[in-house]
């Protein structure tokens, strides 16, 4: 349809969805609708599908979908409220017409077909059927009347209003990026921390330690040898300042930006579009709702981190980085500094002021696995979690109480395995813990130091091997002295004449 004089097809259907005033279609600047969609019907999630989304006025049979004429009226600027029908059968947004009834290809169609280009603005409060049918004043509107069945309805201005406000005078507030996360809504980084289901020596100090880092702006990176602990501390931190809300990955040397940043991939149909990383996945659902999880990335320094982390540098200090990939037609972006004004839009990626990546890293591993540059290593703080200073029955005996095992005989002989072995290198409490429950079970020493300790002294000199299983071997009777030579000699490939 066009809007002249001369007054189209279906004139009695229009001059119903306008209230019997046809002519004042051409006279008003904006006109009003109400879309209704089953979510099958969007690309990718749903309405927040964000950009700019094309809604054919047939339906895949070749059919023109029910008030095809409400469809004619469309233009440039007119406003339209999203209801979503099964299973939510809420309004869910509002958008904006950015082109009236044209012909194009649209894919899953044979044909060129008729369509109208909407764009999402924002979600609105959600109000749900039981709540419009509610309303009188919308008792007469066509969505209401027809149940909602049916796609385009034309509604009146003062329809529109009452739908996007809470009620007739004070308008719904339009939700931010972070809905309850708002960036005027910062969770409060200084709240005090203390760890749970962990033992340490000095506690207060890596507690302190980490609040005065996450609430100065930094991230984090615990460090430590194997077993100390940190992979379970990063998840103590996680649940206690942002509940269950992370995503927790283990870096790989095969790590580049497509995993981390994102790439295109084809879907289904073989048309390429672009895949979020494990970050960007972080910052926006796959509903484009911005999520806000928290990171934790397990043995960091197991991927190569100039090429894995890419743009990702420049945005974790504030600085907001135009990617080279587009989604819906606009470029990617991620938004290091974001403000109440910035709508939630499929391509940008908002980095909230209060997300952070807790990593982790072995002290083993720093000097034989990929280097960090200076310009990645400045936006962490480093907390150190070490192994403790001495060794006693009475500390595996707390340890066993945070493990909740029971005491045995077992105890002071692995409070003595582990002070020689500390000696030679530091091993952490959960490969203590290993070795405690095997002997528990009933396993002999020198399987046990076989099984969890030997693959610990792989890549270190010859001479500290040999000095180790020397003394390891003075622990154990003749025939369990026998077998841990036997084996470390095959697993170091040393020779057996220097014992």
């Amino acid at each position: 349809m066009h809007y002249g004089t001369e007054i189209p097809e279906g004139k009695d259907l229009i001059a119903k969805l306008t209230g019997g005033k046809v002519d004042d279609i051409e006279k008003n600047d904006i006109n009003y609708f109400w879309l209704t969609s089953n979510p099958k019907q969007w690309k990718v999630s749903s309405i927040f599908e964000g950009g700019e989304i094309d809604y054919t006025a047939i339906n895949k049979k070749g059919n023109k979908r029910r008030i095809y004429t409400a469809f004619e009226l469309t233009k440039p600027g007119d406003r339209i409220v999203f209801y979503e029908s099964t299973p939510t059968k809420k309004i869910l947004g509002v958008g904006t017409i950015t082109k009236g009834l044209f012909k194009g290809e649209e894919p899953g169609y044979p044909d060129i077909v008729e369509k109208i280009r909407i764009k999402f603005d924002a979600r609105i409060s959600e109000l749900t059927w039981d709540e419009l049918v509610s309303i009188p004043a919308l008792g007469e509107s066509e969505p209401i009347k027809n149940g909602a069945q049916g796609s385009l309805f034309h509604l009146t201005k003062e329809e529109f209003d009452i739908i996007t406000t809470q009620s007739d005078e004070e308008p719904l507030e339009l939700l931010y990026p972070y809905d309850e996360l708002d960036v005027n809504k910062l969770r409060d980084l200084r709240m005090p921390f203390k760890v749970k289901n962990l033992y340490f020596e000095n506690p207060e100090i890596i507690e302190d330690q980490i609040i005065k880092s996450l609430s100065s702006g930094k991230h984090l990176i615990l460090i430590g040898p194997p077993g100390t602990g940190k992979s379970k501390l990063a998840k103590e931190i996680c649940e206690h300042y942002v509940d269950i809300n992370y995503i927790l990955s283990t870096a790989s040397s095969d790590w580049s930006t497509f995993d981390t940043i994102g790439g295109y991939i084809p879907d289904e149909k073989g048309n390429l579009s672009f895949n979020p990383g494990i970050f960007l996945k972080c910052l926006q659902d796959k509903f484009d709702n911005a999520s806000n999880c928290w990171l934790i990335i397990d043995e960091i320094n197991r991927a190569d981190i100039d090429k894995a982390f890419g743009a990702l540098f420049s945005s974790l200090t504030g600085d907001s980085v135009t990617l080279s990939y587009s989604r819906f037609g606009n470029q990617v972006q991620i938004i290091g500094d974001p403000t109440p004004a910035d709508f939630v839009e499929s391509h940008k990626y908002y980095i909230h002021p209060d997300w952070r990546i807790i990593a982790t890293m072995n002290t083993f591993d720093k000097a034989s696995l990929y280097e960090m540059s200076y310009a990645f290593m400045r936006r962490f703080a480093y907390i150190p979690i070490d192994v403790p200073s001495k060794i006693s029955d009475d500390l595996i005996k707390k340890y066993l109480e945070k493990w909740k095992l029971k005491p045995d005989q077992n105890a002071s002989n692995i409070a003595t395995l582990w002070e020689i072995i500390n000696g030679y290198r530091k091993i952490g409490p959960a490969i203590v813990h290993d070795m405690y429950l095997y002997l528990q079970s009933g396993g002999a020493m020198d399987s046990c130091i076989i099984l969890y300790v030997l693959p610990q002294f792989e890549g270190i000199e010859e001479e500290q091997q040999i000095n180790f299983i020397k003394t390891m071997s003075e622990q154990l009777e003749s025939a369990g002295k026998k077998r841990l030579i036997s084996f470390a000699s095959d697993f170091f490939d040393i020779d057996m004449n220097k014992f």
